[in-house]
């Protein structure tokens, strides 16, 4: 293990720079994930962060190995006072992927007692600032055990910190008293303004983003809303016109944007397949992490993935009888699909009794999934799902601001993409279209719903409809 080590740490500065540099030697733009991580950090470094352990779950291909590389670079992200005063005060610093200690046939244990011994001194005396970085944490067994004894090792000095990467059910493996013991920030696929930014290294500033996504979930009237919206349309305006051939752009994020191993791709036919590569993995190696399928449910998936990709509402019972597949069977596959973080369900709104009677709308994480899944050849009448797909992603990316927050679909016909619920009470309603003009569905879907702001997302222009309802531009929409 001693000899492992040393090999390791001798090439492991060549091994995470080529995480942190594209092509032309340029420093990768850091995604939004990346700032919070290294507010940890500078709260560590200064004793007032309370976590030892930072999980990071996510979806394979979205950057979590690069993330953690940017934080073993920390000097090289960093210029105001504040990270320069960390560096100072951080002293030891190791990153260890977990398959890589898998498959040379070692442990996290091995390798964290190792580490103890380079450092000279264990974990509970450290007198010195240390970061520990695990990669793919999850081909570990028994990473959940190793994880707690270190915490409760350590539980009286804040010398030490631990990030640690994994699947997107790796929350879901960890065990009650872990969950206690540490923080989780989920990584999502990229949004557009990451897109945009980690591509032409341009920044809507920090507080236009939050007034933005103030105006739409914090809001309780539209017309404040709308001023709010209103007053930063010049800066939203002025972001727009940094992005060149702008149209042509967010077209390439919705077919092929949502992961950052394809931002400078030129091949969509290829980029296509690697997406589909990261779905096959997450079918051959997380789902039995979530839940174990016969081969002949698993042979099935890819039709499963494609019908999804190609439908709107999903009538079960027609469905699992098109692919001969118990409709109990498909509903633990789509289940595990959403918790694997291909899928996300949106349930009907109305009582429970209800909702199970209504057809399931499943979304994708990403809108470039769906395009894959199709090879581009996207319907006509299910292009809108691709923002929808968007839409939802940047609402589950707003559930982890706003705990207690739920999303739900008008499942009646003619009802709206989107009804958002908050634990104070007040509901928005959410309708979604490339250049959609027509308010019917939000006035039909408010006749029950009674909601204290309305938005119809992907019009023309930034107006306010008989007082109540908002059409937003796209532009806006895109940089939530």
């Amino acid at each position: 293990m001693e000899q492992y080590f040393h090999q390791w740490l001798a090439n492991l500065p060549s091994f995470l720079g080529g995480y942190i540099y594209d092509d032309d030697k340029h420093l990768i733009s850091p995604r939004n994930t990346y700032e919070t991580l290294k507010s940890f950090v500078l709260g560590f470094s200064e004793g007032a962060l309370d976590e030892k352990i930072i999980l990071l779950p996510g979806i394979r291909g979205v950057g979590k190995t690069t993330l953690l590389a940017q934080l073993y670079f920390f000097e090289k992200y960093i210029s105001e006072h504040a990270g320069l005063k960390a560096l100072k005060e951080i002293k030891n610093k190791i990153y260890i992927s977990a398959d890589h200690l898998s498959y040379n046939g070692f442990s996290l244990k091995d390798f964290i007692g190792t580490y103890e011994k380079y450092i000279g001194m264990p974990f509970e005396n450290l007198t010195e600032k240390t970061i520990i970085l695990i990669d793919e944490i999850h081909y570990d067994s028994n990473w959940g055990l190793a994880l707690k004894l270190l915490y409760d090792k350590t539980k009286s000095n804040k010398n030490i910190l631990l990030f640690a990467t994994g699947s997107s059910a790796l929350s879901l493996k960890a065990s009650p008293d872990l969950a206690r013991r540490s923080r989780l920030v989920k990584v999502y696929p990229l949004n557009f303004r990451e897109y945009t930014s980690m591509k032409y290294h341009t920044q809507l500033p920090e507080n236009d983003v939050q007034t933005l996504r103030s105006a739409v979930f914090d809001s309780r009237k539209s017309t404040d809303a709308f001023d709010i919206l209103k007053s930063i349309e010049k800066n939203v305006n002025h972001y727009w016109e940094a992005i060149p051939a702008e149209d042509i752009e967010i077209d390439r994020y919705f077919s092929i944007g949502s992961f950052p191993f394809n931002l400078k791709s030129g091949n969509r036919a290829l980029a296509w397949e690697k997406i589909i590569s990261v779905v096959d993995k997450v079918v051959e190696y997380d789902f039995t992490g979530i839940r174990r399928f016969d081969s002949e449910t698993i042979s099935k998936i890819p039709n499963i993935l494609y019908v999804v990709s190609a439908s709107g509402q999903l009538n079960l019972g027609k469905f699992s009888s098109s692919l001969g597949i118990n409709i109990n069977t498909l509903r633990r596959v789509l289940d595990t699909m959403v918790k694997a973080e291909i899928l996300i369900k949106i349930p009907s709104f109305g009582k429970m009794y209800t909702q199970t009677r209504k057809q399931l709308k499943y979304l994708f994480t990403a809108p470039s999934i769906r395009e894959s899944m199709l090879r581009g050849m996207v319907p006509e009448n299910m292009h809108g799902k691709k923002l929808e797909d968007y839409s939802a992603l940047i609402l589950h990316e707003s559930m982890d601001e706003h705990p207690g927050m739920k999303v739900f679909y008008d499942s009646a016909e003619g009802g709206a993409d989107f009804i958002v619920g908050f634990p104070d009470e007040r509901h928005i309603i959410i309708e979604i279209g490339f250049g959609k003009e027509n308010t019917g569905q939000i006035t039909f879907t408010a006749k029950k719903v009674k909601p204290d702001c309305a938005f119809l997302a992907g019009s023309r222009r930034l107006e306010l409809v008989e007082g109540c309802i908002i059409k937003i531009p796209l532009h806006f929409w895109l940089l939530i």
